[in-house]
């Protein structure tokens, strides 16, 4: 059975055991569960200690420009929503590989991607999208009133 762990990659950490462990504590955490002679769960904490070196040894910077706007907007929705603003890119990224443009380039032209896409939000390109109802945005706007009444 192959695990899935949330890792945190501007922290350097990953959610295991209802915890946020980086790669010191999870290699502590291992070392103290052998001397007390506990063997529960430590393929789990050995899983995750595996699969954030990987993650973390196998990361790529990127680096782009973009303009005022953009950035403003990307910025204060990190603000706003809490999130580290590296995050709220990596999301758009993601977005951007679960659409349909992406697709023909990644999928041989497969008309839907074969991935779930990641949680609306980040495919937001600016604040004005967002008031707008972009359809790549978190919130579509309001329906029109129908003219019955």
């Amino acid at each position: 059975m192959v695990r899935i762990f949330e890792i945190d990659l501007d922290r350097e950490k990953i959610f295991v055991q209802d915890e946020w462990l980086a790669l010191d504590e999870l290699s502590a955490r291992l070392r103290d569960k052998i001397d007390q002679q506990d063997f529960a769960d430590l393929s789990v904490l050995s899983e995750a200690l595996e699969r954030l070196q990987t993650v973390l040894s196998e990361a790529h910077e990127m680096t782009i420009r973009v303009t005022r706007e953009v950035a403003d907007s990307y910025r204060t929705i990190a603000e706003k929503s809490g999130e580290p603003l590296e995050q709220i890119l990596r999301r758009v990224l993601s977005n951007y590989l679960t659409s349909a443009d992406a697709s023909q380039y990644l999928f041989d032209g497969a008309a839907e991607p074969p991935v779930t896409p990641p949680p609306a939000g980040g495919g937001l390109t600016s604040l004005a999208d967002l008031e707008a109802g972009d359809p790549g945005s978190a919130a579509p706007a309001a329906e029109p009133a129908s003219e019955d009444g």
